[in-house]
């Protein structure tokens, strides 16, 4: 209220509207409290920004499929492209490219879409019109899938043909493999199936798999980065600075034959740099320079999965060398 010009009328001071620093008297609760509060945050120091560390990064979708063309002795890169241009009819065929590149061996590489289905047809097309011109095969990545509690009368035919029945592929499909059935706890059996990554994020995904009676649990096998100059683990050759072991056995580092004609005793060459026992194979529960690679995937065991796709496997189908 505004008092009226020349009344004399004296209007008591509201205690309400005195200022905080004139009421130390007046309201000692208030001055304590923003004392206390002071103090706290004094104590407490500077707030950090809160992050969110469980929000998961978008994963990269997984490479497409791809046909490599190898030009014969005595035809250049040019003029199989140039035959294959003129005598292959791929909007007829339907098939979906999206890049065709050189590589370094002087390949011809012919990538897919993601979304493409007809990479078999446009496969034999290639291998019916180029004939003994050039070589022709299919590049498929692949994954190790682990499927677990199988009971001890499951045969390894009998999970193939049950994974194929559960995504729906063709019996004949050879993509679908089983690398090992082996025992494992309380009369169970556990199986180590290798197909296509496409394949393999979608039992993984699903979670479960139908084998004879029992619904079986999927996982895609995490591995350990191996290097195939030096046979260690951790880095791939071409930051390799270890010996170079590429002429020799992978099995027992010996030289004149390869793995799959060893009959030596086993000698690991991973566990021979780090000065460990080597009498054992590579990879295996007593390898210490696997398990000594594999403690970064166990403590984060979802690196593998951004990371993308094992690499190292690839299928190769029908390789025609005219």
């Amino acid at each position: 209220l505004r008092r009226p010009a020349g009344d004399a009328m004296a209007y008591p001071a509201s205690p309400l509207r005195t200022p905080m620093s004139q009421s130390t008297n007046e309201f000692p609760l208030i001055n304590e409290w923003r004392t206390a509060k002071k103090t706290r945050k004094a104590e407490r120091g500077p707030t950090e920004k809160k992050t969110d560390t469980n929000k998961r990064k978008r994963q990269k979708p997984l490479p497409p499929d791809a046909i490599a063309v190898r030009p014969a002795e005595g035809e250049t890169t040019g003029e199989i492209l140039k035959a294959i241009k003129h005598d292959v009819e791929i909007d007829k065929i339907g098939a979906l490219v999206s890049t065709i590149t050189e590589s370094r061996s002087g390949e011809i590489v012919i990538r897919l879409n993601a979304k493409d289905t007809k990479r078999t047809v446009l496969e034999d097309e290639l291998r019916n019109k180029l004939g003994s011109r050039a070589g022709v095969r299919g590049l498929t990545k692949l994954e190790d899938i682990e499927i677990q509690d199988l009971y001890s009368v499951t045969t390894a035919t009998e999970v193939e043909t049950c994974i194929r029945h559960a995504l729906g592929a063709h019996a004949d499909d050879q993509t679908i493999q089983v690398k090992s059935l082996r025992q494992s706890y309380m009369g169970t059996q556990r199986a180590t199936v290798r197909m296509k990554s496409t394949d393999a994020h979608k039992l993984e995904k699903a979670g479960r798999v139908k084998i004879g009676w029992v619904y079986a649990r999927a996982r895609i096998k995490i591995r350990a980065i191996k290097c195939y100059r030096c046979l260690g683990y951790g880095h791939r050759k071409q930051h390799c600075t270890g010996v170079d072991r590429t002429e020799t056995c992978c099995l027992c580092t010996s030289k004149g034959h390869m793995a799959s004609t060893c009959k030596s005793p086993p000698k690991c060459a991973a566990c021979e740099d780090i000065n460990e026992k080597t009498d054992h194979y590579p990879g295996s529960g007593k390898c210490i320079a696997y398990q000594r690679a594999m403690v970064p995937n166990k403590t984060n065991p979802r690196a593998n999965k951004r990371r993308g796709p094992n690499t190292d496997c690839v299928a190769q189908t029908h390789t025609s060398n005219g």
